[in-house]
């Protein structure tokens, strides 16, 4: 699939376009005029544009949108799933007698 990463040069957006290399997609980065592209990789499609000024064609050929634009300037490494926790909680209540 073509998909289309607004935000492709952040932190998120260059691990969602490594993944979607990955998975056998192209990712189609957004990108304006003065992003800084050399994270990305080199078969990366760029795409020239800004999401304050979009114009009619910016998703033409795309089969989807992946949004990671301002997504948060600090990701860190991928945290546990979320149920990690709770399964945790309602086990030891197990054990202990207590509910969660």
């Amino acid at each position: 699939m073509n998909i289309l990463v607004a935000g492709a040069t952040g932190k998120t957006g260059i691990r969602v376009t490594e993944q979607l290399r990955e998975q056998g997609h192209t990712p189609i980065a957004l990108v304006r005029d003065s992003s800084d592209t050399s994270a990305l990789a080199s078969d990366v499609v760029l795409r020239k544009g800004d999401l304050t000024n979009l114009t009619a064609d910016a998703c033409e050929g795309c089969d989807a949108v992946i949004f990671a634009a301002g997504s948060g300037g600090s990701t860190g490494p991928a945290p546990d799933p979320p149920w990690r926790g709770r399964h945790a909680d309602r086990d030891h209540g197990r054990s202990t007698g207590r509910r969660s």
